[in-house]
This record gives C-alpha cells, sequence and structure tokens, in this order.
C-alpha cells in the first residue's frame, strides 16, 4: 500500500475462518519493510482491535513482534517478491510463502522462528 504499508487475511484453522488486518507505518524507511506499524485490525467474528506490529532483520528473515489486548505475539516473516508472509507461535512456528504458477506448480521459500536464513521449495503435480 502507499505510504510503505500492508493488509491482509489472516486464518484460524480452529474456527475455519478469516480475520483481516491493516498495518500502517509508523517509522522505519518507506521502501523497506523494517520498522514498526499500528495495526487495524477485524477476528473471525467481525469485531475490530488495535494492535502495535514490529518488524526486525534476522539474516535474511524477519522477526515479527505483534502486541494487542495485553498479549504479544512472535513469529517470522518471509519475503517472496511482492509478498510478505507471516507465522505466529513462538519457536515452534515456521513459515512458507508460494508462488502459483500457470501450470498450478509452485515456487517458494521457507523459514523456522530462531532461524538466519531462507531455505527454498518447488512442488510441482
Amino acid at each position: 500500500e502507499s505510504g510503505g504499508g500492508m493488509s491482509g487475511p489472516w486464518g484460524d484453522l480452529v474456527k475455519s475462518r478469516l480475520g483481516s488486518e491493516k498495518w500502517k507505518r509508523q517509522s522505519g524507511a518507506a521502501d523497506g519493510l523494517l520498522g514498526s506499524y499500528a495495526v487495524d485490525g477485524v477476528d473471525q467474528e467481525g469485531n475490530a482491535y488495535p494492535g502495535v506490529a514490529t518488524v526486525e532483520a534476522r539474516g535474511n528473515l524477519f522477526k515479527v513482534t505483534f502486541k494487542s489486548g495485553g498479549e504479544t505475539f512472535r513469529g517470522v516473516g518471509v519475503r517472496h517478491g511482492n509478498y510478505f508472509a507471516i507465522s505466529y507461535g513462538g519457536d515452534k512456528c515456521g513459515v512458507t510463502a508460494y508462488s502459483i504458477r500457470p501450470d498450478n506448480s509452485m515456487v517458494g521459500v521457507y523459514a523456522e522462528y530462531g532461524a538466519n536464513k531462507m531455505g527454498s521449495e518447488e512442488i510441482t503435480r
């Protein structure tokens, strides 16, 4: 988004529903992901919530900290082209971001929390 913000859906497998968030940059360079963001979210029930997210470099990965409602969530992020994927869950989480090709094969990057490097994957049928 303009001004260095981001928006997108998030999911909860237990509730089988999607929520959404909009991140508006508060600090950091406008041409990169690093910095802090004011977050406006909507949960799976349609309830709005505010938060603050911080994105820090960790090798070629990103450490993401999200605070809302007195809780803190830690996660790992990967950038793949114009996509930024985050997984939360502390030291037990990992994340993968794929680009889908016209033949429905996929190519992407993955990372685990605490690592400093990404791996890559290619999925074909």
